[in-house]
């Protein structure tokens, strides 16, 4: 079974084409790796609309692998419960696959495996949203450092505990005002 060099990234097979001045003709295998790894990534991208909203909540294209002439996807999936009712639905994935990279023969095999979420963090606000920072004038500072040094604390810690103290305040302020 020929497996698909996972480990080079599309850029690295894409640099070495064009170091060695090679051009996009239909029986370079290393263009053939670069589509290939373009569209994988476009799959992933697009699983949710091949796989369906359920199924790719729940898995993730682990290998792709290549015996002969047929294609094999290997997904992972998150429990043994998805892999039992997903096995129902195996011949409707792989007719979709098989649209989507225009080929007949490809197989695809589930497992239980690691499935790892892309980030969920929302994007951060557009910049007449955010909140100006917190600026603190030195002698306000010294003031309360003075306060908190008068207390027993040595001088590195005051000037942290006046700083913090004095955000806190401005802080409590904007929300309440």
């Amino acid at each position: 079974m020929k497996k698909v060099d996972g480990a080079r990234a599309a850029g690295d097979i894409f640099r070495e084409v064009t170091k060695s001045g090679g051009r996009p003709a239909a029986d370079s295998e290393r263009w053939a790796q670069l589509s290939l790894s373009v569209k994988l990534a476009e799959l992933e991208e697009r699983w949710e609309e091949i796989a369906g909203s359920p199924l790719a909540q729940k898995s993730q294209l682990a290998v792709c692998e290549f015996a002969g002439e047929v294609m094999t996807l290997t997904v992972n999936v998150s429990e043994q419960s998805i892999l039992s009712a997903v096995r129902f639905r195996r011949a409707q994935v792989e007719k979709r696959l098989a649209a989507f990279f225009g080929c007949k023969k490809i197989k695809v095999d589930f497992r239980v495996g690691p499935v790892i979420r892309h980030s969920q963090a929302q994007p951060p606000l557009p910049s007449y949203k955010r909140r100006a920072p917190v600026v603190l004038s030195e002698e306000d500072v010294e003031a309360e450092k003075r306060d908190f040094e008068e207390s027993g604390l040595s001088g590195e810690l005051a000037l942290r505990m006046a700083r913090v103290k004095l955000s806190l305040e401005k802080l409590s302020r904007r929300s309440s005002g």
